[in-house]
């Protein structure tokens, strides 16, 4: 038994020594989808006892690449859309963060994060979890990358003397360069590639781009946003769904970017992910893949 595989805390041993107690800490994130139109009602997806989250799915809709700590340690998963046959193509990373995947615009290959070191690296693997490599090696920190939309180039967040920037390294191999002075976190390109997107202090911002560098003034989409939900949005052809917290819940609401207008595309009957990616559209753009945290306590057990 050990606190890695059943998050086992507070042990407490009886006085005759023949019994122990623990605490069962309960914390379980579930992957769950519903229609980006806001039609019928959301059904749950991948689950299992402990946090499921950061999904995405694969360019060609067939597949879903998550982050599960079913095992006991985090580790990157796949599965089938309809969330069937899970696979992991991980293993054995310990106490090692590593997580965010995302998938290549081909498909064949999957880029994430991993800190072995406790500082971070984007290493980039194939879609069935050999060929790995090291792609921008550990600096202060680098995570959350993000394909350029023609797969030339990974961004990611670098934190440098403390602060958030965005940088990018090509996918071929070579250095990493800044993206010009662009600060912030959690970078994505618009699906044409005309914008990239960067979460900066609970707001979200946009970059006009010509050849993959910034060529004009940032303007602000979104502003309020809890810094917690810097994964719970994403980009489509024509707006922006993510997550907004309110009073009495959350929901995930879309904003229509010629037309400025807001709606409310589902509201969440448990509270959303907090601290990682957990928001997705599907290719085509009819399916969002969204995570809550469907149970959250702790049990006392004696044995």
């Amino acid at each position: 038994m050990t606190a890695a595989t059943i998050e086992a805390t507070m042990p407490a041993v009886s006085r005759d020594g023949k019994h122990f107690a623990f605490s069962k800490l309960l914390h379980d994130v579930n992957i769950w989808r519903t229609a980006a139109d806001g039609s019928g009602d959301a059904q749950p997806l991948i689950d299992s006892d402990l946090p499921d989250f950061g999904p995405q799915l694969s360019p060609d809709g067939r597949r879903i690449v998550f982050q599960s700590d079913r095992t006991g340690t985090s580790e990157i998963w796949v599965s089938d859309a309809n969330g069937a046959a899970p696979a992991s193509l991980t293993s054995g990373h310990g106490d090692d963060e590593l997580g965010n995947p995302r998938w290549s615009p081909d498909g064949r290959s999957i880029a994430f994060e991993w800190h072995p070191s406790g500082k971070g690296g984007i290493y980039v693997m194939a879609a069935d979890g050999g060929g790995l490599k090291l792609l921008a090696p550990d600096a202060d920190r680098n995570g959350q990358p993000a394909w350029s939309h023609d797969g030339r180039f990974l961004y990611f967040t670098a934190t440098r003397a403390g602060q958030a920037q965005i940088w990018k390294a090509p996918t071929t191999g070579g250095p990493a360069i800044p993206e010009g002075n662009l600060s912030g976190s959690v970078p994505m390109e618009s699906p044409d590639g005309r914008y990239l997107y960067v979460f900066r202090d609970g707001n979200l911002w946009r970059v006009p781009l010509e050849n993959g560098m910034p060529s004009g003034p940032e303007s602000q989409l979104l502003a309020g946003l809890s810094a917690g939900d810097w994964g719970n949005w994403v980009p489509s052809d024509r707006g922006i769904y993510y997550v907004r917290r309110r009073d009495q819940g959350a929901a995930i609401e879309y904003l229509d970017l010629a037309s400025h207008a807001v709606r409310t595309v589902h509201t969440m009957r448990r509270p959303p992910l907090y601290g990682g990616r957990g928001l997705a559209l599907s290719p085509d753009g009819k399916t969002l893949l969204f995570c809550q945290i469907d149970l959250d306590g702790s049990n006392i057990f004696v044995q």
